[in-house]
């Protein structure tokens, strides 16, 4: 972005973009290729979460958490690149474990990255977890559901999967 634009961006917003690194496809993303795909099928398609809600997220973290992350991902960047390769093939693998110990990668390479990385797992996916798993639970009852989350929401005692088994899926 300009300098005038990046002059106005939240701190989180530019630890985002930084963490796209080299991404500038103007292909569609997987979401999109994922709702043409269920339309096609004839899916019911609905979000477990409104755009504002993300944002929204996004706000709680505290300023000293999203300055931290830009700070590292600048001094990082190197590792943008490697990191989300690394967790593609997790997932493909179907290794929960090492996506999360991907996702929690800065706070052992750093110390001091810990408390933020804490806070980024409680604000970003444990208690969007929470509302999703609640938002899933009549259509989950109807059944021949498919659903669509990042792959950091699924690990844990408190990731989505954890929180649907306990609702007895």
């Amino acid at each position: 972005p300009s300098a005038e634009a990046l002059d106005r961006l939240k701190p989180w917003a530019v630890w985002m973009m930084l963490a796209r690194g080299g991404v500038t496809s103007s292909a569609p993303v997987l979401d999109e290729l994922l709702i043409v795909e269920a339309q096609s099928r004839r899916m019911t398609v609905f979000g477990l979460e409104r755009p504002d809600e993300q944002v929204a997220s996004l706000e709680t973290l505290p300023l000293a958490t999203q300055v931290a992350l830009v700070r590292w991902a600048l001094a990082n960047r190197h590792r943008v690149d490697s990191d989300r390769e690394a967790m593609i093939e997790a997932w493909l693998a179907r290794d929960l474990r090492r996506l999360e110990g991907l996702v929690n990668a800065s706070a052992k390479i750093d110390p001091a990255m810990a408390p933020h990385v804490r806070e980024i797992n409680l604000q970003l996916l444990e208690n969007r977890n929470i509302l999703m798993a609640h938002r899933l639970f009549l259509p989950l009852r109807v059944g021949r559901v498919f659903v669509a989350v990042g792959a950091a929401h699924l690990y844990g005692s408190r990731g989505l999967l954890a929180l649907i088994r306990a609702q007895g899926y």
